[in-house]
């Protein structure tokens, strides 16, 4: 997208696809970019290395959170989006979840889902 970062929906999406492709395009001798949503990005490797940047960001924010005590999805996503409006609350989540998935892949966090809900901890 053109004007922001992508949502990443589990179980369809995946962070490490995510970020490869990210990865993929930086890697390119293009500089200008034309999403399929959007304008053209004058400075595509620039923003390309933007979104990658803020998904590590985010992944850094996760692992810090859960090493810190976070053993929930819910508490992990009030931590994060303390103030998120509710028809952007569920993307939240599906990225947070994306994010999560591809951290426990790295083996940086655990993730046991129960009967009664997700939990989380540092691996």
């Amino acid at each position: 997208m053109g004007w922001n970062s992508t949502l990443v929906p589990v179980p369809d999406g995946s962070m490490a696809d995510y970020l490869a492709s990210l990865e993929k395009v930086i890697a390119t001798p293009y500089t200008t970019y034309h999403p399929a949503h959007g304008g053209p990005i004058a400075d595509g490797p620039g923003y390309a290395r933007a979104l990658l940047a803020h998904r590590e960001m985010r992944n850094q924010q996760i692992r810090m959170a859960v090493k810190a005590g976070v053993d929930t999805p819910e508490e992990l996503q009030r931590r994060i989006y303390p103030v998120v409006e509710w028809k952007l609350a569920v993307a939240a989540r599906m990225t947070l979840m994306a994010h999560l998935e591809y951290l426990e892949g790295r083996g940086e966090i655990r993730i046991k889902r129960q009967l009664l809900g997700t939990k989380l901890a540092p691996a």
